[in-house]
């Protein structure tokens, strides 16, 4: 939501004609990721463990938003593939 108000904001100094409509829609775009986040922050709610696996290492903000546990990243950089080590060991 920060990255929508910003964008916002340089696009309505780049272009101070339409400064206006830039700001709006980014208010109400801002307003529909707010009640997405509601609607995700409830839907995880009565989890009963707050651990997740993730394949890359791009979701610790999400994470922290919605209070979770990064236990294991399978994919450390992209296109790579994990290890059957590594695979053996989070099994466990």
């Amino acid at each position: 939501m920060k990255q929508v108000e910003n964008i916002a904001v340089q696009l309505a100094q780049a272009d101070a004609a339409h400064a206006a409509n830039y700001k709006q829609n980014a208010a109400e775009y801002v307003v529909r990721l707010e009640k997405l986040r509601s609607k995700m922050r409830a839907g995880l709610k009565n989890l009963q463990t707050r651990d997740i696996i993730t394949f890359h290492e791009a979701f610790p903000y999400f994470a922290r938003e919605f209070n979770l546990n990064i236990a294991a990243v399978i994919e450390r950089e992209p296109g790579s593939e994990p290890s059957a080590c590594s695979l053996r060991t989070r099994s466990k």
